[in-house]
C-alpha cells in the first residue's frame, strides 16, 4: 500500500509537513478536528495559528432547529483563539445545505472553494458517496468525480469530509445489513489491502485518491467521516490525515513550513 501509520500528531508531538522541502522560512501550526457531532466543547482543542474543522459538527436526527445549530456552531468557532477558523460541511450538516453564507460568523466556511491564508492555499469541499444504508445525506452525491475535479490545481491544503480510497478509510459494516452477509463479506483477504478486517469495508472515493495524487499533489490532506479510522499516514509524499474524534479521536496537530 505504500502506507505508514503514524501515531503522532499531540500538541507535544506534531506532525510535520514541508511545502518546499527543507528550504522554509515560516510555520503556521494548524490544528485539525472532524466528527465532532454536537459533542465536543472548546476544552482541550490546543492553541494554533489554524482551526480546521472538516465535517459532521452536526448529528442527524439531533432534533436542533436550524436556528440552533447555527448558534452552537457560531459560538464553538468564537470561543476558540486560533487566528483562522476554517469550516467544511459533512453528511450530517443537513442545516448548511443550501444556507445564507451571513448565518455563518464565525470562521471561513468553505464549499467547493479556496480560501490563502498567509500564503498558503486552502481548499474545501464537503461531499460524500452516496450510500443507500444511510441516511444522513447532507452533500451526498452519486457523481463525486465532478465535485473533485473543481479542487485548485494549486491547493496546498485540500479539506474534504470523504477520505479517499484505502487511505483510513475503513469502517464497520451498517447495522442494516444482516449478520450472515457480513460473515460472508469478511471470511477472506480484502482484495484491495490484502488484509483480513472482519466487518469492515472501504468507504472512501478511488476518484478522489487519484486526482489528490496524480494530479493536484497537495502536501496535506485532512478530512473525517470514518470515526473507526482516525490517524495519519504518508502516501504519494502527502500527508492524509483523519481526524474523526468522537470514537477515539483527538485533534491532530500539524506544523505547516513553507
Amino acid at each position: 500500500m505504500n502506507e505508514q501509520v503514524k501515531t503522532t500528531g499531540a500538541e507535544n508531538n506534531p506532525h510535520k509537513v514541508y511545502r518546499n522541502g527543507e528550504n522554509y522560512s515560516k510555520k503556521l501550526r494548524i490544528v485539525h478536528i472532524s466528527d465532532t457531532h454536537l459533542e465536543r466543547d472548546n476544552q482541550n482543542i490546543p492553541d494554533g495559528d489554524i482551526i480546521i474543522h472538516s465535517g459532521d459538527f452536526g448529528q442527524y436526527r439531533s432534533g436542533l432547529s436550524k436556528e440552533e445549530y447555527f448558534s452552537r456552531l457560531n459560538s464553538f468557532f468564537k470561543n476558540l483563539p486560533h487566528k483562522y477558523k476554517i469550516f467544511v460541511g459533512g453528511n450530517h450538516d443537513s442545516p448548511l445545505v443550501d444556507c445564507q453564507r451571513s448565518l455563518i460568523t464565525e470562521c471561513q466556511y468553505l464549499i467547493d472553494e479556496s480560501v490563502t491564508i498567509e500564503g498558503i492555499r486552502i481548499y474545501g469541499s464537503p461531499w460524500n458517496k452516496w450510500r443507500y444504508t444511510s441516511f444522513a445525506r447532507a452533500f451526498t452525491i452519486k457523481n463525486i468525480k465532478a465535485k473533485w475535479e473543481l479542487i485548485d490545481q494549486d491547493s496546498d491544503i485540500v479539506v474534504t469530509h470523504q477520505p479517499p480510497f484505502n487511505l483510513l478509510d475503513l469502517a464497520s459494516y451498517n447495522h442494516y445489513i444482516p449478520n450472515f452477509l457480513v460473515k460472508l463479506l469478511s471470511s477472506s483477504r480484502c482484495e484491495i489491502c490484502s488484509q483480513y478486517h472482519p466487518g469492515r469495508n472501504h468507504w472512501g472515493s478511488k476518484s478522489l485518491r487519484r486526482i489528490l495524487t496524480e494530479k493536484i499533489k497537495p502536501t496535506l490532506h485532512l478530512f473525517g467521516h470514518v470515526h473507526e479510522c482516525f490517524g495519519a499516514t504518508t502516501n504519494d509524499k502527502i500527508l492524509f490525515c483523519n481526524s474523526a474524534i468522537k470514537q477515539r479521536g483527538h485533534p491532530q496537530v500539524i506544523d505547516f513550513y513553507f
